[in-house]
């Protein structure tokens, strides 16, 4: 009888494109943590069109519905928003004189080291670097924020979750006798069951990732300063590898923190890291997608208006309705068959063991007849 990994095995040795697939995924995936979703009502099959279709049709039908979501959500990212404001009102510039003991109102006069007899200037890469100030205090302060924007993305991904498998909402009636969902009754149904982990959760990401871009622009404050040293090249190294590992572990890991509420998050956190080392490249197609927006906060003063407008109005439900589809694309097309497989072949295993004891209680029984 063939086990779920040598049922693995030969369906990806079929035919010779088959036989090419790396042995390095195949073993990783051999090594999934193998167990059912924790979900309500029976599974709706694929869905016909593919994710992208998905994703869209999923906008479509429930717009109103995911921009209520991404508003609950936005109540417990307030004060990351309004940390991130502060900055943008204040002034990075005026920030970082802040921070060196210059007064922001009367800044210096800035000189390209070139200046004999102007005592009074300031070198123009000593003030970038208190601009490179002002953002990595900018940044720490979201990581210490972040725990409270776990509660928000809990209740953001389990109804995000409930869109993807298509089950039913708790429902009632708008004022033209429509049944419409009762969102806001769903959003906090997930925070209830899953803020608890998922506090923990985002703040350990927040942590790897803020770390992660702390150690990029201490780098570049280096470059500055002209103070570089191996040190820096190799905390420039660790801190992409870092941030990116962490994203690609994260846009899985999050979602199966609540399509997979019954295990322990050592097994979820195994999955996660599994899946995003097999497929590299599609898993990181899904961290530019989830949060390239975020990116162009930063971009020119027209355009970061008209963005930052839009993020806060679907940015947040944007990006975990995107890693939720993914999420559940790895489970659908991976763990899920894999694991009907290992109950079938439990099933056949147990049945085999019961005519083995059976057919041994009749020959004893005939030894003893015979006597």
């Amino acid at each position: 009888m063939k086990t779920s990994r040598e049922f693995m095995i030969n369906s990806a040795t079929d035919n010779t494109k088959a036989r090419k697939v790396s042995a390095y995924k195949l073993k990783l995936v051999q090594s999934l943590v193998l167990e059912a979703e924790a979900r309500t009502e029976e599974t709706k099959g694929a869905y016909p069109g593919g994710r992208f279709k998905r994703y869209f049709d999923i906008m479509r039908t429930y717009f109103q519905p995911l921009i209520i979501t991404n508003m609950l959500t936005l109540l417990f990212l307030l004060p990351i928003v309004a940390w991130a404001f502060f900055f943008e009102i204040f002034g990075y510039e005026s920030f970082g004189y802040l921070i060196a003991n210059l007064d922001p109102k009367t800044p210096p006069y800035l000189m390209n080291n070139i200046g004999i007899g102007l005592s009074g200037g300031l070198p123009i890469m000593q003030a970038k670097s208190m601009l490179l100030s002002s953002y990595k205090v900018m940044a720490a302060g979201i990581a210490v924020l972040s725990p409270v924007a776990g509660i928000g993305i809990a209740g953001n991904i389990y109804v995000c979750t409930k869109l993807v498998w298509g089950e039913s909402f708790i429902m009632k009636k708008d004022k033209y006798g429509n049944d419409v969902p009762r969102i806001v009754t769903e959003f906090f149904r997930g925070v209830k069951e899953f803020s608890g982990k998922m506090v923990l959760n985002v703040t350990i990401i927040s942590v790897l990732v803020i770390g992660s871009i702390l150690l990029v622009l201490e780098f570049v404050d280096s470059l500055l300063l002209g103070s570089t040293h191996a040190g820096h090249y190799i905390g420039l190294i660790l801190g992409i590898i870092i941030a990116l590992f962490t994203l690609m572990v994260s846009v899985i890991y999050l979602p199966f923190s609540v399509s997979y509420s019954s295990s322990n998050s050592k097994t979820k956190i195994k999955n996660s890291i599994l899946l995003a080392l097999a497929f590299p490249l599609s898993t990181l197609i899904i961290v530019i997608l989830a949060f390239i927006p975020f990116g162009l906060v930063f971009t020119g003063p027209m355009l970061k208006i008209l963005v930052t407008v839009l993020l806060l109005s679907f940015g947040f439900t944007h990006a975990c309705l995107t890693m939720t589809n993914y999420a559940d694309y790895n489970s659908e097309n991976i763990i899920q068959p894999l694991y009907q497989q290992q109950i079938k072949t439990q099933i056949r295993t147990e049945r085999k063991k019961a005519k083995a004891v059976e057919k041994q209680k009749k020959q004893n029984y005939k030894k003893m007849k015979k006597k």
